[in-house]
Order: C-alpha cells, then structure tokens, then sequence
C-alpha cells in the first residue's frame, strides 16, 4: 500500500559552483524578488525559478518555495514544503522544487532546462550546503543534470547527472562536494 504524504519539508540551499570555473548567479539564493500580485518572493536569478508560479491560476495556494532568513554564509537561503491543493474530487502534490524549470500556462506543460550560459568550460564540481527536515521518511535531493538537444532522435542526449539524496533530519547546515559524473559518450 502506498503511503501517502501529506506535508514533507525540506530546507536545502545548494551553493551551486564549479571549482576553477565561473559560478551559477543565484546558486547561493542569496537574491529575491517579491511578487506582489501573488505575494510570495521567488529566486532573483536568470537560472533558478520554482513551480510558485502555478499560484497564478484559480487553484488553492500552491506555494512551496519560501526565502529563508538562514543560511550557510550571508542572509538568505531556500525553503521548499512539499504541498497538496485539493480541487474536488482531485488531490494533487506539488512538490517543493527549485531549479531550472519554467511553467507554460499556454500549452500546461513543463520547460525544464536553460541554455549553459558559461561558454566552453564545463563544470567540474557540484557543491553546495543544505539541510532537511523530512516528515514521514521523506528526503530530498539534489539534482545536476546537463543534456544537448539531438536533433536525430529528436530529444535530449544526457551529458552528465548527479544525483545526491538527503534521508533523516540534518540540523546544521552540511557540505556537498562531489566530481560531476560525465557520460562515456560524451
């Protein structure tokens, strides 16, 4: 039987950077920006959004990313609560995320992923801090994923993933350091 969750909360605050190379704007959440039609504050940042911005649409507030007042280093970091709105006779969970997704209201669908702004270099390292708080053996995670469009499948072809999953209550705010994990073909 499946369990069903029906809050878990994480915080994880990933300081994004790449050893030797230049570091992801916004990966240190340090930055937001207040969106007084809905009223929440969403990441500052060309490359980091959350899925707040369903709160949009006529449904039940939806938020699920929240500026913090703690941090690893300087003031601020990012809290995501996973959530359930219900619209009769549905229940649907959204997910606390942060990360390089944009909504398209237009076509309701997901546009996951940015074009790498950094040029030629490659990054080398996936580091950051984080803390969890996970309710009903929950967890969170972290996720690096980097893909190039192949226009002969078409689809994407995955370069590199990373994937760092957090279990049990972490307090104090802990590093991450690990080799970005590169695909053989490419």
């Amino acid at each position: 039987m499946k369990k069903i969750i029906t809050l878990a909360v994480f915080v994880l605050c990933i300081c994004a950077y790449s050893y030797g190379q230049q570091n992801v704007y916004g990966g240190d959440f340090e930055h937001w920006r207040y969106v007084p039609a809905y009223h929440y504050y969403e990441p500052d940042s060309s490359m980091f959004s959350t899925l707040d911005t369903l709160n949009y649409t006529d449904t039940p507030p939806g938020i699920t990313v929240y500026r913090c007042d703690t941090a690893h280093s300087l003031h601020y970091s990012a809290k995501m609560v996973t959530r359930q709105i219900v619209l009769s006779p549905l229940t649907i969970k959204i997910p606390g995320v942060i990360g390089t997704i944009k909504i398209n209201n237009t076509t309701q669908s997901a546009i996951l992923g940015i074009p790498y702004p950094y040029g030629t270099a490659l990054p080398t390292r996936f580091s950051g801090y984080y803390q969890s708080y996970p309710i009903l053996n929950d967890s969170s995670a972290a996720v690096l994923l980097l893909s190039k469009w192949n226009p002969t499948l078409p689809g994407r072809d995955t370069l590199a993933y990373n994937r760092l999953a957090f279990h049990g209550t972490i307090n104090s705010w802990t590093a991450f350091d690990i080799p970005v994990t590169y695909r053989d073909h490419f």
